[in-house]
């Protein structure tokens, strides 16, 4: 999850896995899913490691909120007038 694009993109990931991550719409939400995943496994392991402060727990929310809009943009079929 963190190699497919929530910390920016690895251009030696990319060539080494051989196809564009974001080629298609199925290719899109995977990658959206793979960052909510892994924003999950962060805000979880506060509670769990039980953490001193709140700060990762408060800078994760927002991105997970983000990935969770953009994964209903993603997946809301756009109409085509013709």
């Amino acid at each position: 999850e963190v190699n497919f694009g929530a910390f920016g993109v690895n251009p030696a990931l990319l060539e080494g896995y051989g196809l564009d991550l974001l080629a298609t719409p199925a290719a899109r939400i995977r990658r959206i899913l793979y960052n909510i995943y892994l924003w999950l496994i962060m805000i979880i392991e506060c509670a769990y490691r039980q953490y001193d402060t709140n700060d990762q727990e408060n800078w994760v929310r927002p991105k997970l909120v983000e990935e969770l809009d953009n994964l209903e943009t993603a997946s809301t079929p756009s109409i085509q007038l013709t």
